[in-house]
Order: structure tokens, then sequence, then C-alpha cells
């Protein structure tokens, strides 16, 4: 085979692939490369409110009940913060894979005029040897309430709550289907690649609606 044959072969081949990639483009986390390890460097803000952390850890309550099955479980509300926000946010980032944030509704049910998400997801920093597991409750939304609206993702830090008898329930999110809905539902649990995802989604369909006449 000559040599010029032969690096056409190749070129047609790197072109097949390419085209076989934009065909089965999707979500980003339907990528091959999802099942590595990877920091979320995606910008997004943060804000801490002192409000709605007990209603967001009955809510938590409730989910991981009906939800989970786990009726023995039993969620507090811990009156101390035990990582700073930017703990926090270093926990949040510290891999994009996993699936961890766990759905509680949006912020206002059954009203919400932008998509709005209440999310509780476990933190690095629990205490397992004692079967409890520390939780962070966050809503999430992307607007601002003066225009123009912001295209970056705002997160809102409402607390934490300590989870006791609830075995293996990181494991039970990371063993979760991901979620071919647009929109969210109760008791799913996603990535924060996923979560933003599918907030960003919901607010252009919204940005879309208000657009037509």
């Amino acid at each position: 085979m000559s040599r010029m044959r032969w690096a056409s072969l190749c070129i047609v081949a790197v072109l097949l692939s390419m085209l076989l990639s934009a065909v089965n483009a999707g979500p980003p986390w339907q990528d091959p490369r999802y099942t590595r390890f990877r920091p979320f460097d995606e910008g997004f803000a943060t804000s801490t409110i002192d409000s709605f952390g007990n209603d967001y850890a009955d809510r938590l309550r409730r989910v991981l009940h009906g939800h989970f099955g786990l009726h023995d479980s039993t969620v507090t509300m811990l009156e101390s913060r035990p990582l700073s926000p930017n703990q926090l946010v270093q926990d949040i980032r510290r891999d994009r894979n996993p699936r961890r944030f766990l759905y509680l509704g949006p912020v206002i049910p059954n009203a919400p005029q932008y998509p709005t998400m209440v999310v509780a997801t476990p933190i690095a920093a629990s205490d397992s040897e004692r079967g409890a597991r520390t939780f962070a409750l966050l809503s999430v939304q992307r607007h601002s309430r003066t225009p123009p609206p912001t295209d970056r993702p705002h997160l809102f830090i409402h607390g934490y709550a300590e989870v006791k008898h609830a075995n293996d329930i990181e494991e039970r999110f990371r063993r979760t289907a991901p979620s071919g809905l647009a929109s969210p539902e109760v008791g799913q649990v996603f990535s924060v690649e996923e979560m933003f995802w599918k907030l960003s989604h919901a607010y252009q369909e919204v940005l879309a609606g208000l657009k037509k006449p």
C-alpha cells in the first residue's frame, strides 16, 4: 500500500470518528469521559442565607422516607456550619461526576416564575463513624432580581443538617440512573453538572416563552 493511500485512509477514519461523535452528541454526562475524575471548574456565585433551612431539612426528611424508603432516618438541623462558604464550594467542585445532589423541589412549590431548585448534598466532612452524614441544604437559581438577567447560576447556602440511619445513602445516590426528563422531579439525584445543565435548560425555555408575541 502506497504512503499516499495510507494517509488518505487515515484521514477518512478520523473524519468518520468526528462525524459519529457529532451525531451522538448530547448532555455532557453522556460523554465517555464522564466516568473519569474531573473537578467542576465552571463559574457560579454563592451567598449565605439564614432562613428556610428548617423547611428544607423537613423536605429532605420526607424525600428520604418517601422516595428511598428510609423510614428510620432522622434529619436534624445543625446550629453551626461545619464548612465556610469557600470550603463548601471546594467540596462541590471536587468532582463533577458523582450524583449526590438530591432534588427537593422548587423554592416556591407550584408557583415558580423562573426555574429554581432546592437540593441537599452530603459533604465530605461528615462523622461517618457515628453513622451520621452531614448534608448541605442549598437553593439554586439562574436569574437576577433586576435586569439584565445573569446567565451564571447562583447557589444559596441555607445551612446544614445531620442525617442518621440512612445507611449507604451516598452509594444509592451514585447508582441512580440519569434522568431523561428535561424538568427535574422530586427525589431525583443529579451530579453538579447535571443540576446546572437542567437549570439552564429550563431557564432558556422560560426566556424563549417570554419572547413569544
